[in-house]
């Protein structure tokens, strides 16, 4: 009995913990674990809530991201979809399929591990040997999906710039390049690019995103999930999510749900913004799935946050059905949350003028870049806020600043 309680205490804790990551930019579950791991040492209430952490903070993190467009956790690039959605109206529809696909690829993929996990752990030996080349080919698939001469070298530019720079911040000394790159990509040219903007409410159904220089409406998204079928719609998108969730764990380097659900937008063309949140929300439920089974089964985890619980508290396959439930409870538990504080935030922010937000976030990312990364980070945060705005002004898709990250795997993998 003490055992069970201290198991269910010691998963709140992780829960509020998640709540308080997922909800406040620039904390991340594995500072969390790291300062978690220093006060309690390596016992088992340490790995409990470090899981608790991660299935929670896996679905809290979606609201920055949505609507305050600052990229949180390893979902960075579902900023573009989900500001799409919510400047559209269409924020509550992104947060139950977000929500949803969490829940539904969660569930799969502890069938799979329960079912499969002989064969899931043998794929570390089958598949490493080839990852570099396997990346190689994506990323020039990934580049000639331009098509047209010009925007190819277009890409090829951002995609090499990115590359440069990625490799530079992520060997060098600062403690989180990725928060300085992805807010230099992707949250620092979305916010200056609405400053001119006005988030308005109509009426109780819908809301609309309107410029203030031309009068403008966005049209909403043609979608079709406002009855039972909507939900059957995304169930392919979501399979293919926990396959990439199970790659992930797989190619050394490349382990966040951003790069693979770059990679599946090469054979996936036609994935509107909803299919696309979908799929990277089964890459990140999953992943983290498949990551407490092989550190169970082979001690690799490719989630940071997985790894120092496994060095707090050995993971095996007698303790592996604890830690996969806590981590479905928190999970769960993160995805119901945010479909009812989704509404009291758009609800607030919806009749106030874009420009005030825009303004005193890029002045907190600011703030928090410096705390974080000193002058450094804001050199590298400055150099991608000039990279993130070249495939606005090329007419590119922003996917190739995913270069930062993919050459850095390639030589990575090369050793």
């Amino acid at each position: 009995m003490n055992y069970v309680f201290e198991a269910i205490l010691f998963s709140l804790i992780g829960i509020i913990l998640g709540f308080f990551c997922g909800l406040i930019p620039g904390i991340h579950p594995n500072t969390i674990g790291a300062i978690v791991a220093q006060m309690l040492g390596q016992e088992q209430s340490t790995a409990i809530i470090l899981i608790a952490v991660i299935g929670t903070y896996s679905a809290v993190s979606f609201l920055p991201a949505m609507f305050l467009a600052i990229p949180e956790g390893n979902t960075q690039i579902s900023l573009l979809p989900a500001q799409r959605m919510f400047k559209m109206g269409k924020a509550q529809e992104g947060l139950v399929v977000f929500s949803f696909s969490l829940c539904i690829s969660a569930i799969v993929a502890l069938i799979i591990v329960f079912l499969f996990s002989d064969i899931v752990a043998s794929g570390f030996s089958i598949i490493k040997p080839y990852t570099a080349i396997i990346l190689i080919i994506i990323s020039l698939m990934l580049i000639a999906r331009e098509k047209k001469i010009r925007k190819i070298i277009f890409a090829t530019l951002v995609f090499g710039l990115s590359a440069i720079l990625g490799f530079v911040s992520l060997n060098s000394h600062i403690s989180d390049p990725l928060f300085a790159l992805f807010v230099g990509f992707f949250a620092i040219p979305a916010l200056m690019m609405h400053t001119d903007g006005q988030i308005k409410r109509k009426n109780d159904e819908e809301i609309e995103f309107k410029y203030i220089k031309n009068n403008e409406s966005l049209k909403p998204l043609n979608i079709a999930d406002k009855n039972e079928r909507g939900a059957i719609l995304f169930l392919p998108y979501i399979v293919l999510g926990v396959i990439l969730g199970a790659i992930a764990d797989y190619l050394p380097g490349v382990s966040t749900p951003s790069q693979l659900a770059v990679f599946s937008s090469i054979v996936s063309k036609k994935m509107d913004a909803q299919k696309f949140i979908a799929q990277i929300a089964s890459i990140e439920a999953s992943h983290c799935v498949f990551s407490i089974a092989s550190a169970s089964k082979v001690n690799i985890a490719r989630v940071g946050a997985v790894a120092i619980a496994n060095e707090a508290y050995k993971f095996s396959e007698q303790n592996m059905g604890l830690f996969l439930a806590i981590f479905a409870l928190s999970l769960g538990i993160g995805a119901f949350f945010i479909l009812h504080l989704g509404k009291k935030i758009e609800h607030t922010i919806t009749n106030i003028r874009f420009e005030k937000i825009a303004k005193i976030l890029c002045v907190y990312l600011l703030a928090l870049c410096f705390l974080l990364n000193g002058t450094y980070g804001i050199v590298v945060m400055s150099v991608a806020t000039l990279i993130g705005f070249l495939p606005l002004k090329l007419n590119v898709s922003r996917t190739h600043v995913m270069g930062s990250i993919i050459v850095t795997s390639i030589i990575y993998a090369l050793g």
